[in-house]
């Protein structure tokens, strides 16, 4: 007899099939925790009380906030930890019948990514929800390159993983307190489907951080657990912490060697400081032949004859993996496209040492593309945005770019370090700690 689905939200079904894979890591987790997670914040007033929150009419359009990266994990009372999915920020205005999800810079997910979309319109809310699309692997796990080249559900698991809401029923409810707005969120998001609560755990970000490196996930974020929602704002109430070194890049050309049957061979790329576009590398590992045919049909329309970085790039250049590199030539674009790369380490000059291909970026701006220099953690906690490192004028080769991070995780965890039913897979219980 065929199994039936177990729980139905809107037209999202949950397959029991699915259940069963996750139950032998919930059961692993739940015997190796030796205490069960405290929850993490006590909500004493009814979240559906909206009396104390002004009436505001319906926002046209969102600017999100945004997370500061630092040095450190921040411990301590009155934090709330997230995962830090690798997806892309997008923010849902539901108005009644009309639904409008765009990323960042305002450019519609709607056909995109379809599948969020019918699931979002499905639960009928009159709301402004931010959170971030995400596309899980087997383990549970969210892989940047997937959702970039998600296509239908036979790409894989999409889902919109939502932490924060602004606005609902004709109310304005950025000045609550974050724990007050999840608690409001948690009331009217279905536990599962294709549209869920993005989780918050009760533990120490250091360890919660290291078990994010175990677990292969980009990093966390740390939230101020009585912060307001300020648009735009990259302060010191949210907090990234990364756990593997990756950037976003301008890409501004490209190279193909000599007598390389592929469509190029490698990718020239960098970041603005102002309204210069430094050099900070070239990446030549990431993407498949499919890949690059489909890359090189948006580049054709860019191809210049102008210089678009400050420096010019020494495109063969020696290194010591490769003293005698073979011959490449360069081809400019026009700085228009986005990409993220994933990287070793930055060298003194500012080049990216074995950038690695991870997708294309059509959420976000070239322009807004900035060297994102991670700063001390005490320092944006206390009110002071310092940077880690000294800034230093840029150099005539190249600019200080991607952030350095520190080798993590430090140590591989124990299983028993994750906390009780909170592991970050596909398992993670959409049930707010709150």
């Amino acid at each position: 007899m065929e199994a039936k689905p177990d729980r139905v939200y809107g037209k999202k079904t949950v397959d029991p099939g699915t259940r069963a894979k996750e139950q032998p890591v919930k059961k692993a987790v739940a015997i190796a925790k030796e205490q069960p997670v405290k929850k993490a914040v006590t909500i004493a007033t009814n979240p559906l009380d909206l009396s104390d929150a002004p009436k505001a009419p319906f926002p046209k359009t969102v600017s999100p906030m945004l997370a500061t990266l630092v040095d450190e994990p921040v411990d301590g009372p009155g934090w709330l930890y997230e995962i830090k999915w690798d997806g892309y920020r997008a923010i849902a205005l539901c108005n009644k019948n009309k639904l409008e999800l765009i990323s960042r810079n305002n450019k519609s997910f709607n056909e995109k990514f379809y599948a969020v979309y019918d699931a979002v319109k499905a639960l009928g809310l009159q709301a402004v929800l931010d959170g971030e699309i995400a596309v899980l692997n087997s383990a549970g796990v969210s892989r940047f390159g997937a959702l970039q080249n998600w296509r239908s559900e036979a790409d894989g698991d999409l889902v919109y993983y939502v932490f924060d809401l602004l606005w609902l029923n004709g109310h304005d409810l950025q000045e609550w307190p974050l724990t007050r707005r999840r608690a409001l969120l948690q009331s009217i998001l279905p536990e599962e489907g294709s549209v869920r609560l993005s989780e918050t755990f009760d533990t120490s970000a250091t360890e919660f951080l290291e078990a994010a490196g175990k677990m292969g996930l980009e990093g966390i974020i740390a939230k101020r657990a009585d912060s307001q929602y300020h648009q735009g704002d990259r302060g010191g109430d949210w907090l990234k912490i990364k756990v593997h070194k990756r950037h976003e890049v301008v890409i501004g050309g490209f190279t193909r060697n000599d007598d390389s049957p592929k469509a190029f061979s490698a990718l020239l790329v960098g970041v603005y400081d102002g309204q210069r576009l430094h050099y900070t590398g070239k990446i030549g590992t990431g993407f498949s032949d499919k890949v690059q045919k489909e890359m090189m049909a948006k580049f054709k329309p860019l191809i210049t004859d102008k210089l678009p970085f400050m420096e010019l790039p020494d495109v063969n250049k020696p290194s010591r993996f490769r003293p005698n590199p073979p011959h490449a030539s360069a081809t400019w674009l026009k700085p228009k496209l986005v990409c993220e790369v994933s990287y070793s380490e930055v060298t003194e000059d500012g080049v990216m040492r074995h950038p690695s291909f991870e997708g294309m970026r059509i959420d976000k701006n070239a322009k807004d593309v900035h060297a994102e220099v991670e700063k001390h953690t005490e320092a944006v906690i206390a009110g002071k945005a310092g940077s880690k490192r000294k800034s230093k004028a840029a150099p005539k080769t190249a600019h200080q770019t991607p952030p350095t991070q520190k080798s993590l995780p430090r140590k591989n965890l124990p299983l028993k370090s994750l906390p009780r039913k909170n592991l970050p897979l596909k398992s993670l219980p959409q049930k707010s700690l709150l």
